[in-house]
C-alpha cells in the first residue's frame, strides 16, 4: 500500500506534463490563428481600398463618357445642320448661275439686235425730213433697249458680288467642316484614352481578383489545417482527462486505503499521508482549474474561426459583386464602340457627298 502511495506524485506529474504540452500547443493554435486573422484583416482593407479606388475609377469613366457622348451628338447636329444649309447655299448658287446665263444670252440678244438697228440707221437719210413714224419707234425701243442692257449689267454686277460673297460663305464652311473636323479627330483620341485607361483599368482588376482568388484558397487551406489541428488537440485532450481521471479514480482509491490503515501506522507516517494528500489534493485542483481554461479556449478557438468563416463569405460576395461589374463594364464598351463606329460611317458618307456637290459646284 505504501509503495502504491509513493508512486502518485510522479503519475499527477505526468499528468501535469501532459496538460501543459496540451496548452503549449493550444497557444501555439492560438497565435498561428491570431496571425492569420490580422494577415486575413490587412488583406481584407487592402481589397476593400483597391475596391474603393476602381468604383471611383469607373464612375469618374462613366461620367467621362457620358460628356463625350453627349459632345458627339452636339457635333453630329451642328454637322448635320451645316450640311443642310450648304445645300441650300449650293442649290442658290445653282439658280443664280442659271440667272446668269439667261442673262447673258439676253444680253447678247440685245447686242445684235442693237448692231441690227444701228446697221438699219446708218442706212437712213441723216437729214431726218422723211423719218417715219415706224423709224422714231425703232429709235425708242432702242433707247429701252439700252436701258434694259444698262440694268441686265446692274443685276450681273450683282450677281457677281454675291457669288463673290457665296464664295466667302463656302471658304467659312470649309473652315468650319476643318474645325468640325478636328473636334472629331480630338474625340477620337479622347475615346482611345479612354478605351486604354479602361484597359488598364480591367487588367488591374483582372491581377486584382486572381490575387484575391488565390488568397482566398490560401486561407481555406490554413483554415482546413487549422480545424485539422483543432480536431487533434480536442482528441489528445479527450485522451487526457479519461487517463486523468484513471489516475485520480486510483489516487483515490489510495487515499481511501491510506485513511482505513492509518490508525495502524506511525504518528510520522500519518504525518507524512496526511502531507501527501493534501499535495495530492491541491494538484487535482489545479489540474480542474487548468483543464477548465483549455475548455474556455478552445471554445473561444472555434468561435473566432466561425466569424472568419463569416468574414470569407463577405469576401466572396463582394468578389462575384466585382465580377458582375466587370462583365457590365464590357458590355458597356462593346456598345461604345458599335457606336463611335456608326458615327464614323456616318460621317464619312457625309463628307463624300459634300466633296461630290463640291466637286459639282466647281464644275459649273
Amino acid at each position: 500500500m505504501m509503495s502504491g502511495a509513493y508512486t502518485d506524485p510522479s503519475e499527477t506529474d505526468y499528468i501535469k506534463a501532459k496538460l501543459h504540452s496540451i496548452m503549449d500547443y493550444v497557444n501555439e493554435l492560438q497565435l498561428c490563428y491570431d496571425e492569420m486573422l490580422e494577415s486575413f484583416g490587412q488583406f481584407e482593407v487592402s481589397a476593400n481600398e483597391r475596391i474603393k479606388a476602381f468604383e471611383e475609377k469607373l464612375v469618374n469613366a462613366v461620367n467621362y463618357a457620358k460628356i463625350k457622348e453627349s459632345e458627339v451628338s452636339e457635333l453630329l447636329a451642328l454637322h448635320n445642320e451645316m450640311s443642310h444649309e450648304l445645300r441650300r447655299e449650293e442649290r442658290i448658287q445653282h439658280n443664280q448661275a442659271e440667272q446668269l446665263l439667261l442673262i447673258e444670252e439676253e444680253l447678247k440678244e440685245a447686242k445684235e439686235t442693237i448692231e441690227k438697228l444701228y446697221t438699219e440707221l446708218k442706212k437712213v437719210d441723216g437729214k431726218k425730213l422723211k423719218v417715219l413714224d415706224y423709224d422714231i419707234d425703232e429709235i425708242s425701243y432702242v433707247n429701252k433697249l439700252c436701258e434694259t442692257i444698262k440694268e441686265l449689267e446692274i443685276k450681273n454686277e450683282k450677281l457677281q458680288l454675291e457669288r463673290k460673297h457665296d464664295k466667302k460663305e463656302i471658304s467659312i464652311l470649309n473652315d468650319e467642316i476643318q474645325l468640325l473636323q478636328s473636334q472629331k479627330d480630338s474625340l477620337t483620341s479622347t475615346i482611345e484614352n479612354l478605351q486604354s485607361m479602361y484597359d488598364e483599368v480591367s487588367e488591374q482588376l483582372k491581377s486584382k481578383c486572381d490575387s484575391a482568388v488565390e488568397k482566398n484558397v490560401l486561407l481555406m487551406q490554413q483554415l482546413a489545417d487549422s480545424n485539422r489541428q483543432l480536431k487533434c488537440a480536442r482528441k489528445r485532450s479527450s485522451e487526457m482527462e479519461a487517463h486523468y481521471k484513471k489516475s485520480f479514480e486510483k489516487a483515490q482509491e489510495e487515499i481511501d486505503v491510506l485513511r482505513k490503515t492509518g490508525k495502524t501506522q506511525q504518528s510520522s507516517d500519518r504525518r507524512a499521508t496526511h502531507k501527501r494528500l493534501q499535495v495530492l489534493t491541491q494538484k487535482v485542483s489545479h489540474l480542474e482549474a487548468e483543464q477548465s481554461t483549455a475548455a474556455g479556449k478552445l471554445q473561444d478557438t472555434e468561435n473566432v474561426l466561425a466569424s472568419v468563416e463569416q468574414e470569407k463569405r463577405a469576401l466572396l460576395h463582394k468578389l462575384s459583386t466585382l465580377e458582375e461589374q466587370y462583365s457590365i463594364l464590357l458590355r458597356n464598351n462593346s456598345q461604345q464602340k458599335l457606336e463611335l463606329s456608326h458615327y464614323h460611317s456616318k460621317l464619312k458618307q457625309q463628307h463624300n457627298q459634300y466633296f461630290t456637290l463640291k466637286k459639282e459646284y466647281d464644275g459649273l
